[in-house]
């Protein structure tokens, strides 16, 4: 996705590593300076914090704009930012536009999805468990391995989660035009609750399974895939399960389905 662009990489910054957020905002700033940003924008996690409270240092404007993953409330990064006045704080919820938060769209708002096809078995499925460590998602491999017919091709992208011990295809990372690619050759994503696979699966026109990762599990540092989930869900944009009751017939369901952009004006 970034060839041909001028890039800096920052190490990755783990949920709630403080210190490493005050770390790498020094070596931010420089990147700004270096490469004459004018705005920066973000959309959460911790890197969000390394790169906007200071960016009018390097005269950088910054903006905000929350996640699809945090309905209910803002992000904890997006808390943080809101109590900074300089920075414009942006929801994609119109419940959550109080006090400094506005709500002007959402992401999702371009998406709809249409019944298509008769309902008939996949014949190929892609399952991604995201990359994110060091959560692994071992259960949804499981609940996959048991429901799906041997005469189903099944390619796994399994990111940091143990699976050597199960006669599966699989591959650890993919790079992105491997990964849209599984996408588009699919007829059924199954996911985790993953914003980024979420809207890759619907600009290339799949209603996706969309599976949340529990912190009870110890899947995830909380439980906001649930919410983007259900949102989702909601809307018609994917079909929400958990790891333990998803269903083959669940599979077929979106097969059925698809999804087209809205004309945006």
């Amino acid at each position: 996705m970034l060839v041909d662009r001028r890039v800096l990489w920052i190490p990755e910054i783990h949920a709630r590593q403080w210190a490493t957020v005050l770390r790498r905002t020094a070596q931010v700033l420089r990147g700004m300076r270096k490469h004459r940003v004018d705005a920066v924008y973000s959309t959460g996690a911790a890197l969000a914090l390394a790169g906007l409270p200071l960016s009018r240092l390097a005269g950088v404007r910054p903006v905000y704009i929350d996640s699809l993953a945090r309905p209910s409330a803002p992000s904890l990064t997006g808390r943080v930012l809101s109590h900074l006045p300089w920075v414009p704080v942006y929801t994609q919820y119109p419940q959550n536009a109080k006090g400094r938060w506005r709500y002007e769209h959402s992401l999702l708002d371009r998406f709809e999805a249409t019944q298509g096809q008769s309902m008939q078995d996949p014949r190929r499925v892609f399952v991604t468990l995201g990359t994110t460590k060091p959560w692994q998602f071992r259960r949804l491999v499981d609940r996959m391995h048991e429901i799906i017919p041997a005469n189903v091709k099944v390619r796994y992208q399994t990111g940091v989660t143990e699976v050597s011990d199960l006669d599966i295809d699989y591959t650890s990372m993919m790079s992105d035009e491997e990964f849209q690619a599984e996408i588009a050759a699919a007829d059924v994503v199954v996911t985790h609750s993953g914003v980024g696979t979420f809207i890759s699966c619907l600009s290339a026109g799949k209603v996706p399974v969309m599976i949340p990762r529990r912190a009870s599990f110890d899947e995830h540092v909380d439980d906001h895939q649930d919410q983007i989930a259900s949102v989702a869900s909601s809307r018609g944009l994917a079909l929400r399960r958990e790891a333990h009751e998803v269903t083959f017939e669940d599979l077929r369901t979106v097969r059925s389905l698809s999804v087209r952009q809205r004309c945006q004006t």
